[in-house]
């Protein structure tokens, strides 16, 4: 009787210790992301992600093929984000021949135009999809890059985690731009879904061209309710504007819309 007590109390022992082992680890995680992210300068995004986390993978997803180009405007301007920090490091970008035919490169005067330098990029292209997903794997372990970026069709939940783990152990954020044809089970922390959406005229000139401007969702990795809002690029501060309340703003979104960091190559 008197040994069954014993190993009883040894298990609960043991349990209790495990239970405070793993309160300390969760704790010191959150602590870490808390202390390696960094803010995308809205507040309801911010609120609901607690800054955007390095050494994970976040995925972007354009509403449909028409938005594919607003899409990765959006990820430049994420890029651009990271690059306003203390990053020293280039931002690293891998896209397939295919999609370099059907939407265009990165286009050194539109990033200029977006406030960016374009010497901070370091641009290349795969064949396939394994192919970008190698390269952007390669990146994360050298640790000499600021943000890896991908464009794929598709990518496993294999393929995802192991960009995870590259991402985790250099603590370099990783950023897949995908199609929603492609979309599967996923390790990715976040998914934003984005879309071209009406620009704001400038307010001395009517009929000129407006930032750009796009209707974003996130979709995951929230921590309340999902969260969607129309944001602003602002090249000068390099900040994004949440401008969906604001009265000479009209909220539709649309699938065309002038996209500066892409020239097409057709």
């Amino acid at each position: 009787m008197r040994v069954e007590q014993s190993k009883k109390q040894k298990k609960q022992s043991r349990a209790a210790t495990l239970a405070d082992l793993r309160g300390q680890l969760g704790q010191s995680t959150a602590d870490a992301l808390k202390d390696s992210a960094w803010s995308l300068g809205v507040a309801s995004f911010d609120a609901a992600l607690g800054g955007l986390a390095l050494g994970v993978v976040h995925e972007v997803v354009p509403q449909d093929v028409l938005n594919v180009g607003a899409a990765a405007g959006f990820v430049g301007a994420l890029a651009l984000r990271r690059l306003a920090g203390e990053a020293t490091g280039p931002v690293f970008w891998c896209a397939r021949h295919d999609g370099l035919f059907e939407a265009g490169a990165l286009s050194g005067r539109g990033l200029v135009n977006m406030g960016a330098d374009p010497s901070r990029f370091l641009l290349a292209s795969g064949r396939r999809d394994e192919d970008v997903l190698w390269a952007l794997e390669e990146a994360l372990r050298s640790g000499a890059v600021a943000l890896a970026v991908g464009e794929v069709a598709s990518a496993s939940l294999v393929a995802t985690r192991r960009l995870s783990l590259a991402a985790r152990d250099h603590g370099v954020p990783a950023v897949l731009l995908r199609t929603e044809r492609g979309l599967g089970p996923s390790a990715a922390r976040t998914r934003w879904r984005v879309a071209a959406a009406q620009s704001r005229p400038p307010p001395f000139a009517p009929t000129a061209p407006g930032r750009p401007c796009w209707q974003v969702a996130l979709v995951k990795g929230w921590r309340e309710q999902p969260v969607s809002r129309i944001l602003e690029w602002d090249h000068e501060t390099r900040c994004f504007l949440d401008i969906a309340g604001l009265a000479d703003h009209l909220p539709e979104t649309h699938s065309g819309g002038a996209v500066l960091p892409f020239l097409c190559t057709g």
